[in-house]
């Protein structure tokens, strides 16, 4: 058994467990009993750390997200030769490779002569003269030639700093003496080995708050395993403060631990559903949700946000290109979902959040909310790529209306494309920073910039609307009626109505599912990374030189995993096909961590949806699209708290 560290606590938090209020309830504390005492708090979102800030005025509190964070942290780091030498060691080859441009790519190509006019130049030795500070660009691209950290870099380049610079992780637990990391299922190992590793020892606090059901965007790789286990958990947050007792039965039933049982608010006791929560099973799930929807028009209808959604939703040519963009396939940080169903300034993705920005820019215009344009327009300044902006006379006020005018002419016609509005800012907006011209020359988006900007509009109007979701995107909300869709879903892989196959037929819980995802994975890491290829790549020829080490892998995972009901229900026909017939098809059906990962994530999108329902829950099922024995599952969901109703037959 690991031992625990003393001051390192994990608190379960499930949902409607008040989570927020205790964090607030607990700072609060902390500088009535310690006015001395500094504490930080991590949020996963600007919109959680506004939310927590607006309780506070004490300067010893600090509520941001990371990135906020570590940009205010490191900067005093970042004009540091020793940092700007090992930024040059992490991304010189990346950046070399831009120089070269083998590829002869178009935009990286006048992105080179663009540095070359304006320094004479472009080499390794020319960059290490010009770059005198590291930054933080806020985009999800890097700015290799000027020293701009993206997103995902600032955290790695930050952690790579941290764990080489004792002094850095000093600085942090003096400074600090009691740290919470909110939504800590969904921080980035990174991360969690900054904190963890400056103040293990040391005598400040740290909490992470969370739930590991709520881990729907694949940021954690399940490499920190070990270290929770040195973490007290015996504190926990058991009362659902949200829901009705038959959801909360229903939800505990799901979750299926012991250990992360909750209970009624007494507040809840005395409401009366509409309806038991139910399941419907319909071989047309569209004429279902219609006569829902007739009856309670203020449900929350929850969607997976497949294809086929968008597509209705009039944007398919938009999901089409994010889909096909390498940043966002399957195993990836971020996915497709997450970057086209945020309208918020966490979008991960620097295009959408822009556009999505002018978008909401758009709407305030024709709707003549003046105010509400001026504040969200000084709010967001960075990502338009200005500094200083403000309307000083009525000249200026002047202008802007007509930028404003020609833009809603531009978003209202069908003929003009992403490209379109950005080359109208470009040449409307004076910029301070990079920002347009790098997504202009960024080949990723070259696809995208091509879409129908009245695509992005739709999408955004859709999003608006408060009584569609996503599940992806529902983390944190609730609604007296959920109906919940059941659908697979490739990218990110979700396999739903395998979950219920699986769930039927298995005792499973979270912790037994991830436990053995997070071994199974990594023996299949340890594979890919022996092969030099993924498996799914591998062809005839590649396969060759590799098929006895990969029969012996096969034959090692089946001994590992013997007795198993998970391996042997999922893989074990897989593993038995390749190694009785090893061939390419057979191999990339046996090495498949999406097999594994679409049910749980499938399991947990599950769970969250549910546990969005105040009162009542509904649930539909495609007949045609059920896996496996049926009248099991509607066992199942019978007796976990369901009604069912068979109109599949």
């Amino acid at each position: 058994m690991a031992r625990k560290i003393d001051n390192f606590f994990i608190v379960n938090a499930p949902a409607g467990s008040g989570k927020t209020t205790t964090i607030r309830e607990m700072i609060r504390d902390i500088i009535s009993n310690n006015s001395k005492d500094n504490v930080l708090c991590i949020t996963y979102t600007n919109r959680a750390a506004d939310e927590l800030s607006n309780s506070f005025s004490s300067p010893n509190v600090a509520i941001s997200t990371i990135h906020s964070f570590l940009n205010s942290f490191m900067k005093q780091y970042f004009g540091s030769q020793e940092i700007i030498d090992l930024y040059f060691e992490t991304y010189e080859d990346s950046i070399q490779q831009r120089i070269d441009n083998r590829e002869a790519k178009e935009n990286q190509t006048k992105s080179n002569l663009k540095y070359i006019e304006k320094y004479g130049d472009l080499s390794i030795d020319t960059l290490r003269r010009n770059i005198t500070n590291i930054y933080y660009n806020e985009n999800s691209f890097n700015s290799l030639y000027y020293g701009g950290l993206s997103h995902d870099d600032l955290i790695s380049f930050s952690s790579k700093i941290f764990l080489k610079y004792k002094i850095i992780q000093n600085r942090l637990s003096y400074k600090f003496q009691h740290v919470f990391i909110d939504e800590y299922q969904d921080t980035t190992v990174d991360v969690l080995n900054i904190f963890y590793e400056s103040l293990r020892g040391k005598r400040t606090t740290l909490y992470l708050f969370g739930d590991k059901m709520q881990q729907i965007y694949k940021n954690y790789d399940g490499n920190f395993e070990p270290n929770f286990k040195e973490f007290d958990s015996s504190k926990a947050l058991n009362t659902n403060y949200r829901s009705i007792p038959k959801i909360i039965s229903l939800l505990n039933n799901i979750y299926n631990d012991s250990s992360f049982v909750q209970n009624v608010s007494d507040d809840m006791v005395d409401i009366v559903p509409s309806f038991n929560p139910r399941v419907i099973i319909s071989k047309n799930v569209d004429e279902e949700l219609t006569k829902i929807l007739n009856n309670y028009p203020n449900s929350l209808t929850l969607f997976l946000s497949n294809r086929s959604r968008f597509q209705k939703i009039g944007c398919s040519s938009l999901y089409t290109t994010f889909s096909r963009m390498e940043r966002y396939s399957f195993g990836k940080k971020y996915s497709v979902v997450d970057v086209l169903t945020n309208i918020t300034k966490d979008n991960p993705d620097s295009l959408m959040r822009l556009i999505f920005l002018v978008a909401e820019i758009n709407n305030n215009y024709t709707s003549n909310n003046y105010g509400a344009i001026v504040q969200k327009i000084k709010e967001e300044q960075p990502i338009l790529g200005i500094k200083d902006w403000k309307l000083s006379n009525h000249q200026d006020k002047a202008n802007l209306n007509t930028i404003l005018a020609e833009l809603a002419s531009i978003l209202s016609s069908s003929e003009n494309s992403i490209q379109n509005v950005l080359t109208y800012l470009k040449e409307k907006i004076l910029q301070t920073s990079l920002t347009l011209s790098e997504i202009m020359e960024d080949d990723s988006y070259s696809d995208a910039l091509n879409v129908p900007i009245n695509e992005v509009v739709k999408l955004y109007d859709y999003l608006e609307s408060p009584k569609v979701s996503t599940q992806h995107g529902v983390k944190g909300e609730s609604h007296d009626e959920v109906i919940f869709i059941a659908d697979n879903g490739s990218n990110p892989s979700v396999s739903m109505y395998k979950f219920f196959d699986l769930w039927s037929d298995t005792d499973i819980s979270l912790s037994s599912l991830e436990e053995f995802y997070y071994q199974y994975s990594f023996e299949l890491i340890k594979i890919t990374e022996k092969v030099g290829v993924r498996i799914s790549a591998l062809n005839a020829g590649s396969f060759i030189p590799h098929k006895d080490y990969l029969k012996d892998s096969a034959s090692n995972i089946m001994t590992m995993f013997q007795g198993n009901d998970l391996f042997n229900k999922l893989c074990l026909q897989d593993y038995q096909t390749f190694i009785s017939k090893p061939n390419v098809t057979n191999v990339k059906k046996c090495f498949r961590e999406s097999q594994i990962y679409g049910i749980l994530s499938a399991y947990k999108l599950f769970y969250v949806g549910c546990s969005r329902a105040r009162k009542d829950l509904t649930i539909l099922l495609d007949n045609t699209k059920v896996t496996g024995g049926l009248n099991r599952q509607i066992q199942k969901f019978e007796q976990v708290g369901f009604e069912v109703y068979n109109k599949g037959t």
